[in-house]
């Protein structure tokens, strides 16, 4: 009885790791189509302009998060489909996810307080309190990280089971700051 116990257990373990790995295909899959559909209107409005500051902004932008998506494929697909997974191992894939999705939030951000400095007529005021406001948000979202790479513990699927709360008010706090921006 106690191997059908084990093997129940084993099936769950697999099943989550199957479901996470088709979620993560699937987004990578949405990203492409994305691309996909808008490639014809980036080539004419993107493309075929000068080169500037700007520019590298947006295509870091456009790009980063398709590479990172397909690195996570690869990851999820190779080294963290094979049971069990050891608590390192865990904690550098949150390390890549956090770092991929923190610089891809601050690149777009970078761009929006850009576009908020030109439509105040480039005023200095306005330009330091975007540059503050900008680096209290790299302040939290190094806080995050850093609490979530030392302090949660995750299961053989990676999944975590154990994350400090205040780590959860930070994250809470990243996410509102991101969300604001998009107004």
């Amino acid at each position: 009885m106690a191997t059908d116990m084990q093997d129940e257990v084993t099936l769950v373990h697999l099943s989550t790791v199957a479901t996470r790995n088709y979620l993560i295909v699937g987004a990578l899959v949405l990203l492409v189509w994305e691309y996909a559909v808008t490639v014809k209107d980036e080539l004419v409005f993107i493309w075929r302009k000068p080169f500037n500051y700007v520019k590298f902004l947006y295509i870091l932008s456009r790009y980063y998060g398709l590479v990172a998506q397909s690195v996570n494929v690869y990851l999820a697909l190779s080294h963290l489909s094979y049971l069990p997974l050891h608590q390192d191992t865990c904690r550098t894939w949150a390390l890549f996810l956090i770092l991929s999705s923190g610089v891809h939030f601050a690149v777009l951000d970078w761009i929006v307080m850009l576009r908020l400095y030109a439509l105040y007529l480039k005023d200095r005021r306005i330009g330091f309190m975007l540059f503050c406001a900008f680096v209290m948000e790299l302040a939290v979202g190094a806080g995050c990280a850093y609490a979530i790479y030392h302090k949660t513990s995750y299961d053989i699927t990676c999944d975590s089971y154990e994350m400090p709360f205040y780590t959860m008010y930070l994250m809470y706090m990243f996410l509102l700051s991101a969300y604001q921006n998009t107004d």
